[in-house]
C-alpha cells in the first residue's frame, strides 16, 4: 500500500511540472513573427543593374570596322564582339557613354578586347585608363588594369550621380601581334537598381557642345582643380583677404597635374588635326 502511494505521489509531481501543450497554430504564428522580424532587420541586398546597354556610345577612330562601338554594350563577349580603337603615342583612343538618366554609379567593369580563339595577345591590352565622370560634381582620375584577357576588371567608384562617363586609354601592354590596336570587348556600368533615377537631366547639361571630345573635359576639370589650389596659395600671402577654405595640392600632386595637362594638350592637338 505504501509503495502504491509513492507511485501515485511521483505521478502527481510529474503531472504538475509537465510543460503545457503547444498547438500547431501557435508554432506557425511564432514562425511568421520571427520571419517578419528577420526581414525587417535584414533587408535583402539591392540588385545590381548594368546600365551600359541603355547608353548612347561615342568612340574615337575605330581601327577595324567589324569592331565598332555597338559591340561595347551588347552583352556579348564572343569573337569580334568588341571595340578596337587606333593606338598612337599622341592619339589615345577613348569611349564615351551617355547614360539615359543620371544614376549613382557603383563601379565600371571592363574586359580588354581580345580574339583568344585565334591567339592570345593579339591586340594591345589597356594598361592605364583615365576616367572622366560628369555629374553633380565632375571629376577625373586614373586607374591601372592588369594584363588579363580572360575576365572583367572592376574599377570602383564613389556611388555618386553621373550622367556621362568617358574612358581614355592612356597606356597599353604593347607586346601584341597588332600593337596599334586596343580597346574593350565589353564595358559594364554598374548601378543600384533601387537608386536608379528615371528623370532625364536638362538637355543643356546632358549633351554639352564639346561632348564628343572627353580629352577637353579632362583638361577642364584639371584646370578647375589647379585654379582652386592657386587661390588657396594666394591666401597665404601677407595682406591677402580670407576666402572660403579650399584644399591644397602637394608638390607631387601639382607635378602629376602638369604631366597630365601636357598629355592632354598633345591629345587635343591630335584630335583637332584629325
Amino acid at each position: 500500500m505504501k509503495r502504491c502511494r509513492m507511485k501515485e505521489s511521483r505521478k502527481s509531481l510529474c503531472d504538475s511540472v509537465k510543460p503545457p501543450a503547444v498547438s500547431c497554430f501557435s508554432l506557425l504564428c511564432a514562425g511568421m513573427i520571427a520571419a517578419a522580424l528577420f526581414l525587417y532587420v535584414s533587408p535583402a541586398a539591392a540588385e545590381e543593374v548594368n546600365l551600359a546597354p541603355k547608353c548612347r556610345v561615342i568612340v574615337s577612330s575605330t581601327a577595324n570596322p567589324a569592331w565598332d562601338a555597338r559591340n561595347l554594350v551588347d552583352d556579348d563577349i564572343g569573337p569580334t564582339k568588341g571595340w578596337l580603337g587606333e593606338w598612337k603615342a599622341d592619339a589615345q583612343p577613348w569611349a564615351k557613354f551617355v547614360l539615359p538618366s543620371p544614376a549613382k554609379i557603383m563601379a565600371i567593369r571592363v574586359l580588354p578586347a581580345s580574339f583568344t580563339e585565334v591567339g592570345y595577345r593579339r591586340f594591345a591590352r589597356p594598361k592605364k585608363v583615365t576616367l572622366v565622370l560628369k555629374g553633380d560634381k565632375d571629376r577625373t582620375f586614373e586607374a591601372d588594369l592588369k594584363d588579363d584577357e580572360n575576365r572583367f576588371q572592376e574599377i570602383k567608384l564613389d556611388n555618386k550621380k553621373y550622367y556621362e562617363i568617358s574612358i581614355i586609354i592612356t597606356e597599353t601592354y604593347s607586346n601584341a601581334t597588332y600593337p596599334g590596336q586596343t580597346g574593350f570587348q565589353e564595358v559594364q556600368i554598374i548601378t543600384d537598381f533601387e537608386e536608379e533615377d528615371t528623370a532625364a537631366p536638362p538637355e543643356e547639361n546632358y549633351l554639352p557642345k564639346d561632348s564628343s571630345n572627353p580629352v577637353q573635359e579632362a583638361r577642364r576639370i584639371l584646370d578647375a582643380k589647379e585654379d582652386a589650389s592657386r587661390d588657396s596659395n594666394d591666401e597665404d600671402k601677407p595682406g591677402a583677404k580670407p576666402s572660403p577654405k579650399k584644399g591644397k595640392l602637394t608638390s607631387d600632386e601639382k607635378e602629376i597635374l602638369d604631366l597630365i595637362r601636357e598629355l592632354l594638350e598633345r591629345l587635343e592637338k591630335k584630335f583637332n588635326e584629325d
